[in-house]
């Protein structure tokens, strides 16, 4: 999603109704070759950081909020600030959801 909502729409499509088939792997796995070549940009962060943090804004504290809110408007979004605040809510709410995804997921590999 932080490379490209069109293909994060095309990956949501492919695993729509836990029909997965091997084309579909096929499928999945060019479009995360094609992603490499993409550097997110301040806009498509603040677009994934936005649909992360909805997981999140009827759990977190007071404290949370505010410093999620801050992030989101004073920070470069190209560093990664934001992104490890969010992965400690993911550990600190157990969103199963996030915690399986790629993002999440390659900083443990």
């Amino acid at each position: 999603m932080s490379r490209s909502q069109k293909a994060y729409n095309k990956i949501r499509l492919l695993a729509k109704e836990n029909d997965w088939s091997l084309e579909k792997q096929e499928t999945y796995e060019k479009i995360l070759i094609d992603l490499e070549e993409i550097q997110p940009t301040d806009q498509t962060l603040r677009v994934t950081y936005q649909h992360v943090w909805g997981y999140f804004k009827k759990l977190a504290t007071i404290e949370e909020k505010q410093r999620y809110l801050d992030m989101i408007d004073q920070s470069n979004l190209l560093d990664s600030q934001l992104e490890s605040f969010l992965k400690e809510l993911s550990v600190k709410y157990n969103q199963e959801y996030l915690l399986q995804m790629r993002w999440f997921i390659e900083d443990y590999e």
